[in-house]
Protein backbone atom coordinates (compact mmCIF):
# COMPACT_ATOMS: atom_id res chain seq x y z
CA UNK A 1 0.00 0.00 0.00
CA UNK A 2 1.10 3.42 -0.92
CA UNK A 3 1.92 5.41 2.45
CA UNK A 4 2.00 8.91 3.87
CA UNK A 5 6.04 8.88 3.38
CA UNK A 6 5.85 8.01 -0.69
CA UNK A 7 3.41 10.72 -0.97
CA UNK A 8 5.44 13.53 0.95
CA UNK A 9 8.35 12.45 -1.02
CA UNK A 10 6.37 13.32 -4.16
CA UNK A 11 5.41 16.59 -2.73
CA UNK A 12 8.76 17.49 -1.94
CA UNK A 13 10.13 16.66 -5.65
CA UNK A 14 7.29 18.52 -7.43
CA UNK A 15 7.19 21.64 -4.65
CA UNK A 16 10.90 21.49 -2.98
CA UNK A 17 11.53 24.37 -5.43
CA UNK A 18 8.88 26.58 -5.98
CA UNK A 19 6.83 26.68 -2.85
CA UNK A 20 8.66 28.29 0.48
CA UNK A 21 9.70 26.17 3.42
CA UNK A 22 6.69 27.19 5.51
CA UNK A 23 4.13 26.10 2.99
CA UNK A 24 6.06 22.76 2.46
CA UNK A 25 5.81 22.70 6.16
CA UNK A 26 2.41 23.33 6.21
CA UNK A 27 1.41 20.73 3.44
CA UNK A 28 3.50 17.86 4.74
CA UNK A 29 1.90 18.31 8.01
CA UNK A 30 -1.40 17.14 6.58
CA UNK A 31 0.31 14.08 5.21
CA UNK A 32 1.54 14.03 9.03
CA UNK A 33 -1.73 13.91 10.30
CA UNK A 34 -3.66 11.54 8.11
CA UNK A 35 -4.03 8.15 8.77
CA UNK A 36 -2.70 5.53 6.39
CA UNK A 37 -6.18 4.09 4.95
CA UNK A 38 -7.21 5.61 0.97
CA UNK A 39 -9.56 7.43 1.56
CA UNK A 40 -7.70 9.76 4.24
CA UNK A 41 -5.10 10.09 1.68
CA UNK A 42 -7.37 11.04 -0.73
CA UNK A 43 -8.77 13.71 1.48
CA UNK A 44 -5.23 15.10 2.34
CA UNK A 45 -4.14 15.23 -1.60
CA UNK A 46 -7.59 17.02 -1.78
CA UNK A 47 -6.44 19.55 1.23
CA UNK A 48 -3.21 19.99 -0.11
CA UNK A 49 -4.19 20.59 -3.52
CA UNK A 50 -6.50 23.22 -2.71
CA UNK A 51 -3.54 24.67 -0.57
CA UNK A 52 -1.86 24.57 -4.11
CA UNK A 53 -3.96 25.75 -6.31
CA UNK A 54 -4.54 28.85 -3.81
CA UNK A 55 -1.39 29.74 -2.98
CA UNK A 56 1.10 28.81 -6.06
CA UNK A 57 -0.51 27.62 -9.48
CA UNK A 58 -4.17 26.55 -10.33
CA UNK A 59 -2.60 24.05 -13.21
CA UNK A 60 0.10 22.86 -11.22
CA UNK A 61 -2.72 22.33 -8.62
CA UNK A 62 -4.75 20.00 -10.77
CA UNK A 63 -1.57 17.86 -12.24
CA UNK A 64 -0.32 17.67 -8.91
CA UNK A 65 -3.96 16.06 -7.46
CA UNK A 66 -4.31 13.64 -10.27
CA UNK A 67 -0.92 12.10 -9.88
CA UNK A 68 -0.94 12.03 -6.49
CA UNK A 69 -4.92 10.37 -6.43
CA UNK A 70 -3.88 8.17 -9.14
CA UNK A 71 -0.94 6.94 -6.55
CA UNK A 72 -3.30 6.56 -4.32
CA UNK A 73 -5.99 4.49 -6.34
CA UNK A 74 -3.02 2.46 -7.65
CA UNK A 75 -2.38 0.59 -4.38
Amino acid sequence: MLTRIELKRFIEERLGDIASPIFMKRALTVFEESPDDKSSLASAVDKVSKMVELFIDKKLARELSESLLDKVHKN
